[in-house]
């Protein structure tokens, strides 16, 4: 049988707030955000192709282009053999040839733990 709630005579009636999301939540957020950070940088790195580096010098424009009348995205697009098209390329020809370069790979498995970490503690 469900319990009620007795209140005194008279007394105003108790009413709930909605309850604000919990700081868990927000970190558990943020922990799954990582998570597909992680994955997608990782995938850019593994469908990495050195052919690609012509396709490097991309304008932002580029990335917008293609789904337009933009015939040189059109082409950059076409020839990108990178998972993740030409963001893709950026992410990898940066991530490569920019920093440390095949050490890179270490960088999303750090993001997966920290994010796996974060999200199984919790508070």
């Amino acid at each position: 049988m469900a319990q009620q709630l007795r209140q005194r005579p008279g007394a105003p009636a108790v009413r709930k707030e909605p309850s604000k999301p919990r700081a868990s939540h927000k970190w558990a957020v943020l922990s799954i955000l990582l998570i597909a950070c992680a994955l997608l940088i990782f995938i850019a790195l593994v469908t990495y192709d050195p052919a690609d580096e012509a396709n490097a010098d991309v304008r932002f424009s580029h990335l917008w282009g293609a789904m337009g009348v933009d015939k040189e995205a059109q082409r950059l697009w076409d020839t990108t053999h990178n998972g993740l098209g030409l963001v893709g390329v950026l992410i990898s020809d940066f991530l490569i040839r920019s920093t440390v370069g095949y050490s890179v790979f270490i960088l999303p498995v750090l993001m997966v733990l920290w994010g796996w970490t974060m999200l199984r503690k919790g508070d």
